[in-house]
């Protein structure tokens, strides 16, 4: 084992130990110690700190879902009117589409009064089918 030999061991710098045959010179602390390290950084604050940072975006949220609710509600306003606008044309284009029909059967009692004017007992416009239901034949 080694033991100190001729200096003291609460005396710093250098303390020679014997090991075997031959002294060994270890370096120790300097007297009162080393300085103490600074391992905690002396950083400035760089920008908003984490509450301010929570808010704003809190913040941002909610104005975003504010602009979500007001969209919903004027896309539901717009899809109403426009169900509306269309419910309140609806007779109109029917009109339209009967005064169209009309037209057109007209046209084709013509046409088929030309076309059967030599088959007896023929009736233009009547219909072809046995039966009380209304069958379009445009």
């Amino acid at each position: 084992m080694s033991s100190a030999v001729g200096n003291d061991s609460r005396l710093g710098p250098s303390r020679e130990l014997r090991q075997g045959k031959a002294a060994i010179r270890q370096d120790g602390p300097p007297k009162g110690g080393y300085p103490k390290v600074t391992y905690k950084g002396n950083f400035p604050v760089r920008g908003p700190g984490a509450t301010a940072i929570l808010a704003t975006t809190g913040a941002v949220m909610a104005w975003g879902f504010y602009k979500v609710v007001v969209g919903n509600k004027q896309r539901r306003a717009d899809k109403e009117e426009k169900k509306l606008a269309r419910r309140n044309i609806v007779p109109v284009l029917q009109a339209e589409e009967d005064a169209r029909y009309l037209a057109r059967k007209a046209q084709l009692d013509k046409v088929e009064g030309e076309i059967m004017a030599n088959v007896p007992g023929w009736k233009v416009g009547a219909s072809v089918y046995h039966s009380k239901r209304f069958e379009q034949n445009v």
